[in-house]
């Protein structure tokens, strides 16, 4: 579950940094910044829930166990 967590960090930690980029443009109309911010909130959820998840993981495995971790 862990290593499940980790592997969409990865793209989600794209999509929320492209989604502060878009934020900070000046010229968005407000659909466009709407829009955007919709996509930010999303992202922020699901990283909220994936972090819970992790945790939960760590929790639920004994320390010695590594094979989880993988």
């Amino acid at each position: 579950m862990a290593h499940l967590a980790h592997e969409l960090r990865t793209p989600l930690t794209s999509i929320l940094g492209f989604s502060e980029i878009l934020l900070g443009q000046e010229q968005l109309t407000d659909a466009q910044r709407n829009f955007c911010e919709r996509i930010q909130n999303s992202a922020q959820q699901l990283q909220r829930t994936l972090n819970h998840m992790a945790d939960l993981s760590r929790m639920d495995t004994p320390s010695g166990d590594k094979s989880s971790s993988r």
